[in-house]
């Protein structure tokens, strides 16, 4: 007696499929699953039994054999549960299934026959699709999420009993619909920019930055409004696309995270860690690899504040996924690949105190200390870092006035961002030409501020972002000259 059904499970960021096979020969009772599981896929053994048992099914005293194929791959997870009971409710003939392969059965069981559901759904069910598969059953809970995997048909069900039900009667249970989109999402309380007087240069680069989604650091003494700039940056970010939400969705599934909230909502995700975060939680890693901070920050915002109390050498693992926007994690025998394309948003102060620089009071660190505390940021993470401005201190006039007059607030910040943004998508893929004059600049300005050539590109497309918010159609002069600001207290740091 043999039977063949398909499941799939999580691998990193994508799916595998895996082939269970079953069999029932004669011999000492027993129920082994081989082919590589992990504690959880072998456990998955007493569950059935008990569902089984539960729901008045009786597995024969024969000698039960499940194999998980490819063997070669460690299973884990219980996504497999479902695809091996019903492959043994063939066996003992108590429904009858096609080995065509068009249909794929996902879910966890209970001791009752419930069936639980999953976290990756959407990774697997892509897997599912590009392999073929036409019909997949599911737990209920996670069929929403999943409906936005196109091409499958998703059945539904919440017990053993509805799937024996739907495979011998064809009776589908009824299908939730899906809620309509919260287009303002998660209602969070966010400044207005109106409030934070005295920093238009400060918006002005913020402003750049989300535009061309350049990576930013603001630097300056404590109190002068750098966190309260960043922090509320997720109110001005546009929404995503369909496609970028279900990118975003799939990472935050694998966490166990509610992804479908950013199906929903289309906006992108905010990250702010602690600085006392470890490797592995902001990098992404563990025995069984798990995205990080910088994972579940694809295509929103990565905010570190107090960027120089962060260990220089988890600061360090940033650089590989700040420059090719992925991460990967390597394993004995495999290795895992995460999207990493966020914006970087850093505040520091710029000693230990805090006042080095500083307009209105004296700093009390000594040099030594202050080398030390810039150093912690080297030069070629430095490199990756489109943006550096200086937060200067704001006087007490300024911040007692009462008048919001020529302060930028939020709504002509995002009315800037999204120009920019439309007069970028228009080019797509093409760069706008420099001016011969400003790419002598470009040149001059190389040379003046010892760059390498990364930031000389970093230089360039800034310039470009800068010329897009303007809405016209090459690079001069101003702005490059802008962007070049941009970049002058990278001499600050003493970084290797």
């Amino acid at each position: 007696m043999y039977c063949k059904t398909k499941s799939a499970m999580v691998y990193g960021y994508e799916g595998q499929i895996i082939e269970v096979e079953s069999t029932m020969t004669a011999g000492l009772p027993s129920f082994t699953i081989i082919g590589l599981p992990d504690a959880t896929v072998r456990e998955s053994a007493e569950r059935i039994r008990a569902a089984l048992k539960n729901q008045k099914y009786t597995l024969p005293p024969k000698k039960i054999i499940v194999n998980l194929s490819p063997a070669g791959v460690r299973k884990s997870g219980a996504h497999l549960d479902l695809s091996i009971v019903v492959a043994l409710l063939h066996l003992i003939e108590v429904v009858n299934i096609e080995s065509d392969g068009d249909c794929s059965f996902l879910g966890e069981l209970t001791l009752d026959g419930k069936i639980l559901p999953l976290r990756g759904v959407l990774v697997v069910l892509e897997a599912l699709r590009q392999a073929g598969v036409k019909r997949v059953v599911l737990p209920r809970e996670n069929y929403e999420e999943g409906s936005y995997i196109d091409g499958l048909d998703l059945i539904p069900v919440v017990s053993l009993s509805e799937v024996t039900t739907y495979l011998n009667e064809g009776i589908c249970p009824e299908r939730p619909k899906r809620e309509v989109l919260l287009l303002e999402g998660v209602v969070r309380s966010y400044i207005d920019y109106k409030e934070v007087k005295g920093q238009e240069g400060a918006k002005r680069a913020l402003a750049i930055a989300l535009t061309g989604r350049h990576n930013l650091l603001l630097i300056g003494p404590p109190g002068t409004g750098k966190t309260m700039l960043l922090q509320n940056a997720a109110s001005l970010l546009g929404n995503l696309d369909l496609e970028s939400s279900i990118e975003v969705a799939k990472i935050h599934g694998l966490s166990g995270r509610d992804g479908l909230s950013f199906i929903k909502s289309r906006q992108p995700p905010f990250r702010a860690p602690h600085h006392s975060i470890g490797r592995a939680a902001l990098i992404g890693g563990g025995v069984k690899p798990q995205p990080g901070e910088i994972a579940l920050a694809h295509k929103g915002v990565l905010f570190l504040d107090e960027l120089g109390e962060f260990k220089g050498e988890i600061l360090e693992q940033l650089r590989e996924p700040m420059e090719n926007r992925e991460m990967r994690i390597s394993r004995l025998g495999h290795q895992v690949t995460y999207p990493t394309d966020f914006i970087l948003l850093a505040a520091m102060n710029p000693c230990k105190c805090g006042y080095y620089g500083s307009e209105l009071k004296s700093c009390t660190c000594a040099p030594s200390t202050v080398k030390r505390a810039l150093g912690k940021l080297s030069k070629p993470l430095l490199d990756r870092i489109d943006m550096i401005y200086w937060v200067n201190d704001v006087d007490i006039n300024t911040l007692s006035s009462l008048s919001t007059e020529n302060v930028t607030d939020s709504c002509s910040l995002k009315e800037t961002i999204n120009k920019g943004r439309e007069h970028l998508a228009l080019y797509e893929e093409k760069s706008l030409p420099f001016e011969a004059a400003a790419e002598r600049l470009m040149h001059d300005g190389y040379i003046r501020l010892n760059l390498s050539p990364r930031a000389f590109k970093k230089i360039g497309r800034v310039s470009e972002t800068i010329a897009h918010m303007e809405g016209v159609d090459s690079i001069c002069e101003r702005h490059v000259l802008e962007a070049l600001q941009y970049r002058k207290l990278e001499s600050l740091f003493g970084g290797e």
